[in-house]
C-alpha cells in the first residue's frame, strides 16, 4: 500500500514550512514534527484502522490542536483514495494506555460525552481505572475551529486564494513563496492560511475568516464557514468527474465563455472542477 508515501509527499509540498524536519517513514507508521508538537501516524497490527497520536513537546494540549488538524487534513482524503469506503470516526485515545505502552485503547464520542455531564471522568474498563477528560481532550476552542476549517475553505476557494491572502494580510513575498513551493491551489490556500493562523493567534478568528471571504465575493462560504458538508461535496464530485467536469457544467447552466474562462485560471481539470461548482454555489445559492 502507498498510503505512507503518499502522505509523506502531501505533508511536504502542502507544509513545506509548518514541518521542521522532513517527515519519516518507519514500518507502518509516519512520524511528523513542528515547533511545538510530533506526531504519529500508524496503521493497527491487522492494518484496519490508522491511528494519529499528536504530543506536545512542552506538556501543553493545546499546542497539539494545529499539528493535528494539519495532519488529519492529509490523512483522510487520502484513505479515501487509497481505500474507497472508508468510514473514519473519531475517537480519543487512553493517556494511561499510550503511557504504558499497552497499545491503543479509545474512548468513543458517546463515551466522551457522557464524561462532560460526569465530572469530567471516563472509565477504562480494560485496565479498570479511572481518567480525566482534561487529560485525554485538547481543550482549545478557538484554534480548534478555525483550523478544523483550513481544510474544508482551501478545498472550495480554488484560484480565488490569492485573494483571500490578501484580506486577511498576507504579503505578496509570502504569496509568491507559496506559489513557488505548493504544488496546486488547494495546497497553497492551506499554506497560507496556517501560516495566518500561527503568526495571527488569537487575532485569526473564524469572523476575520468570513470577511475576508464576503470581501472576495465568496459570500455563501462565508455563511457556513462554522460548518458545512459543501466541501466534502465538491471534493468528491471532482474526483469522480474529473476529465468531464465541462459536461457537468453544460448541465448546471454554463455557456462556453464561461467554461473557457474557469479552463484558463488553471491546467487541472480537477481545479477546474472545483471552481466551477464554486462559482455555481455562490450564483446558486
Amino acid at each position: 500500500c502507498d498510503f505512507f508515501p503518499r502522505v509523506q509527499v502531501l505533508l511536504l509540498r502542502e507544509h513545506p514550512r509548518s514541518l521542521i524536519s522532513r517527515p519519516s517513514i518507519w514500518k507502518n507508521s509516519i512520524k511528523c514534527v513542528d515547533e511545538y508538537a510530533d506526531a504519529l501516524v500508524q496503521y493497527t497490527i491487522d492494518k484496519r484502522e490508522v491511528n494519529i497520536c499528536v504530543r506536545s513537546k512542552s506538556k501543553k494540549p493545546k499546542r497539539c490542536r494545529p499539528l493535528m488538524e494539519l495532519i488529519k487534513n492529509i490523512v483522510y482524503p487520502t484513505l479515501l483514495e487509497t481505500s474507497p469506503g472508508t468510514r473514519t470516526v473519531e475517537e480519543a485515545l487512553s493517556a494511561y494506555a499510550l503511557q504504558k505502552h499497552h497499545g491503543y485503547y479509545t474512548y468513543t464520542a458517546e463515551e466522551v460525552q457522557r464524561a462532560k455531564n460526569n465530572k469530567g471522568i471516563v472509565y477504562l474498563k480494560e485496565f479498570n481505572i479511572r481518567e480525566h477528560l482534561g487529560d485525554i481532550l485538547i481543550d482549545a476552542p478557538e484554534i480548534d475551529a478555525v483550523m478544523q476549517r483550513i481544510g474544508p475553505i482551501a478545498d472550495v476557494v480554488g484560484t480565488r486564494w490569492r485573494d483571500l491572502a490578501r484580506h486577511i494580510g498576507i504579503d505578496e513575498a509570502a504569496i509568491v513563496a507559496a506559489e513557488e513551493t505548493c504544488p496546486d491551489p488547494v495546497s497553497c490556500c492551506k499554506e497560507v492560511l496556517t501560516n495566518w493562523k500561527r503568526d495571527k493567534g488569537p487575532e485569526a478568528t473564524e469572523k476575520a475568516l468570513e470577511e475576508a471571504l464576503k470581501a472576495i465575493g465568496l459570500r455563501t462560504i462565508a455563511k457556513n464557514v462554522k460548518g458545512d458538508i459543501w466541501p466534502g461535496v465538491i471534493k468528491t464530485v471532482k474526483y469522480m468527474i474529473g476529465l468531464k467536469w465541462k459536461d457537468l457544467a453544460y448541465e448546471l447552466g454554463f455557456q462556453k465563455p464561461n467554461i473557457d474562462a474557469i479552463e484558463r485560471m488553471d491546467r487541472d481539470p480537477r481545479q477546474n472542477c472545483v471552481d466551477m461548482l464554486t462559482e455555481w454555489r455562490e450564483k446558486e445559492g
